[in-house]
């Protein structure tokens, strides 16, 4: 997991407003059985970086756990290399 970008490109300030602040970042071989990648709480930024690795996994699943002002957030991109 290298990269996850909230969509101030997209929308603006709006971003700003609607933007996930706890999230948990899973992954899978199989798509039945999870288990915990990352896990962020409490960020304010629009641009998070995580460093985690994980091998011989095929799905990634992001669980939005949190966002600002209670609201359904925006997400642009999600990139893993």
């Amino acid at each position: 997991m290298r990269l996850i970008r909230h969509g101030l490109a997209l929308f603006g300030l709006e971003m700003l407003v609607r933007r996930a602040t706890d999230y948990l970042v899973q992954v899978s071989l199989d798509g039945r059985h999870w288990r915990a990648l990352a896990t962020v709480r409490r960020q304010s930024g629009v641009l998070d970086r995580l460093d985690a690795r994980a091998r011989g996994v095929r799905l990634v699943r992001l669980l939005i756990t949190g966002a600002t002002r209670g609201r359904m957030p925006l997400l642009q991109e999600l990139m893993v290399s």
